[in-house]
């Protein structure tokens, strides 16, 4: 009885931030969970995973960071999969929140399960294969960017998954 309470309030809140002004008004939950997005644009609607859609549109101007952290850990408590390709290069949302620096949402998604060992699936493309830990290696050495703080998460992750 909780869970399901737990998942209504939790669908109705994304719905409510996806119906409110600080969010697109052309964006609409279509399943029951919250994990997928209806987005309509020039009277056309596309559909996108919400945690794909968080990321994507976290340094968008005119888009609240707290709104989109609240989708994504609305989704998240909902059950949505945190592991589940965003886009067809096989990112998770994971990979996604690293190779865009988002510490935040790297800390949600591994709050939440997402699977840093979990191999990216591109066919033919260098990252291949790899998994997170090597994601952030690779981008640490190709872009001049501060990335300690995800460091941080991943190496406490990677512990914590350690102990027995």
């Amino acid at each position: 009885m909780h869970t399901f309470l737990f998942q209504t309030l939790g669908l109705v809140a994304l719905l409510a931030l996806a119906d409110s002004s600080q969010a697109d008004p052309g964006i609409k939950v279509i399943d029951e969970r919250g994990c997928l997005l209806g987005l309509t644009t020039g009277g056309k609607i596309r559909t996108q995973p919400t945690l794909g859609f968080v990321g994507a549109n976290y340094d968008e101007p005119g888009m609240s960071r707290k709104v989109l952290l609240q989708m994504a850990q609305t989704a998240l408590a909902a059950g949505c999969p945190a592991d589940e390709p965003v886009d067809a290069g096989g990112l998770t949302p994971l990979n996604a929140a690293i190779l865009f620096n988002r510490p935040d949402l790297v800390a949600l998604l591994l709050r939440y399960g997402a699977d840093p060992e979990r191999r990216i699936e591109r066919p033919g493309r260098a990252s291949d294969g790899w998994n997170s830990y090597q994601l952030q290696g690779f981008l640490k050495q190709k872009r001049p960017l501060d990335r300690s703080a995800i460091d941080r998460l991943l190496d406490r992750h990677r512990q914590a998954s350690a102990r027995p």
